[in-house]
């Protein structure tokens, strides 16, 4: 399992180096779950001072694909928190400036924050089911050596 590691990778392929080491380690048949950054609204390119990406769907698959995985799930989750954030990263990048808005953007407690973590239990189980979301600030993958 990975979660949150990948997005923080050094930007010159070491999510893809990293991805080809969890294939090595992990037994033949055996599962990955990868959680990482989805790209969202606003888009923001690769963070090179902060070592920061979020991911196209098209590309992580890419990833997972190259390293000798097979992507059994590949989708994204906290759509509820997606939308709700658009305004947080809004204000982090007029704030702070650049493109990171991750975790050492500064921010504020807002009213939605219960709902927002409820909705996540109804999005995993959509993912379950195969249902896939249109959008999401989270990928998750289920991979099979």
């Amino acid at each position: 399992m990975t979660l949150d590691l990948l997005q923080h990778l050094p930007l010159d392929g070491g999510d893809r180096r990293g991805l080809r080491e969890m294939h090595r380690v992990l037994r033949p048949g055996g599962v990955l779950l990868v959680r990482t950054n989805a790209q969202t609204l606003p888009a923001t390119p690769p963070d090179p001072e902060h070592q920061f990406r979020r991911y196209r769907g098209r590309e992580l698959r890419a990833s997972l694909e190259h390293a000798g995985f097979t992507v059994l799930r590949l989708g994204r989750v906290n759509a509820l928190l997606g939308l709700a954030e658009i305004p947080r990263d809004l204000r982090a990048r007029r704030e702070r400036g650049g493109s990171y808005t991750g975790l050492l953007a500064v921010t504020r407690p807002g009213p939605f924050d219960g709902p927002k973590r409820a909705w996540v239990g109804l999005e995993g189980a959509a993912m379950m089911l195969g249902i896939p979301l249109p959008l999401g600030r989270t990928y998750l993958a289920l991979c099979r050596r």
